[in-house]
């Protein structure tokens, strides 16, 4: 849904509640607008990155695409988020051979520091952890990182304390 700009829009509906808790307050409804920013970043970070080695085995790169797969496309919710399609062809644009090498350069340095102090690198920034998701089940390194444990910790004390 991010990925192809995809969000949800309040829209009053022009009337207001008759009765109950809400009486005399506005109505809405939601609506899904497709004019979005495309949240691509993470993708268009690892395209560029293996467009930049292409180009330097001289293989001309001229466009960049993803293929997501949409494996609950034929769900409900899928539908309510404006999933119609089992997979998409997302057009991934260029970003500039300098930026991604600072980008790198500084990745680089941060993990360099790390190995050479023998400490843990500091926490991934939220927009690199997907505002924790990644910690939560995506993350290759989650059993090392004290970020990450304590946030597991945090999710299996709030499933004892509901259950």
């Amino acid at each position: 849904m991010k990925a192809l700009g995809i969000y949800k829009q309040k829209v009053y509906t022009g009337d207001v509640y008759k009765s109950g808790l809400k009486k005399g307050q506005p109505k809405f409804r939601t609506e899904l607008r497709y004019d979005g920013v495309r949240d691509l970043l993470d993708w268009a970070i690892q395209l560029n990155a293996y467009r930049m080695l292409l180009e330097r085995a001289g293989f001309k790169v001229s466009r960049m695409y993803v293929q997501a797969i949409c494996r609950d496309s034929g769900l409900r919710i899928a539908q309510e988020r404006g999933i119609t399609k089992p997979v998409y062809i997302i057009s991934v644009n260029k970003i500039s051979d300098h930026w991604l090498n600072r980008y790198f350069q500084h990745k680089a340095k941060i993990l360099r520091e790390a190995i050479e102090s023998k400490t843990l690198p500091p926490v991934c920034s939220f927009r690199e952890r997907w505002g924790n998701r990644k910690c939560l089940g995506y993350c290759g390194a989650c059993e090392h990182c004290p970020y990450a444990q304590s946030l597991l910790k945090e999710a299996t004390d709030d499933e004892r304390l509901s259950a």
